[in-house]
C-alpha cells in the first residue's frame, strides 16, 4: 500500500485544494460530497498523508477535506490517514508574490 500524498496549502483557494485532491486521488472531487461519497467507496486499503500549511489563515476546503478523511476513517477500516502540519515551501513568482505551488520544506 502506498502513501498518497495530498498537499493543503492554507493560502490556496478552495477549488485549487479540491482539485490537487481530485488529483491525486484519481476521481472527480470538486467538493466535501464528492470526497465522502469516494472515500465512502473505498474497498481496498489506502493511506493518506495530508500535508497541511502552517499558517494562521483560515480556509474552509482544508478543514472540510481534515474533518471528512477523519470521519471516513472511523466508519471504513481500509482507511488509514495521519496528518503533517508544517511550514511549507513557498514559490515566489517574478513579482515577488506567493503562489500556490508551495509544497512541504520536508516530507
Amino acid at each position: 500500500m502506498d502513501d498518497i500524498e495530498i498537499y493543503l496549502n492554507r493560502l490556496c483557494r478552495n477549488e485549487e485544494i479540491y482539485a490537487g485532491c481530485s488529483e491525486k486521488l484519481g476521481s472527480s472531487i470538486a467538493d466535501r460530497n464528492d470526497l465522502e461519497k469516494y472515500l465512502a467507496d473505498v474497498s481496498e486499503d489506502i493511506s493518506l498523508k495530508l500535508y497541511v500549511s502552517d499558517e494562521e489563515k483560515e480556509n474552509a476546503a482544508v478543514s472540510e477535506i481534515l474533518e471528512t478523511v477523519k470521519a471516513c476513517s472511523e466508519k471504513n477500516s481500509h482507511i488509514k490517514y495521519s496528518v503533517i502540519e508544517g511550514e511549507f515551501l513557498n514559490l515566489i513568482d517574478a513579482e515577488g508574490h506567493i503562489t500556490a505551488n508551495a509544497k512541504p520544506r520536508k516530507l
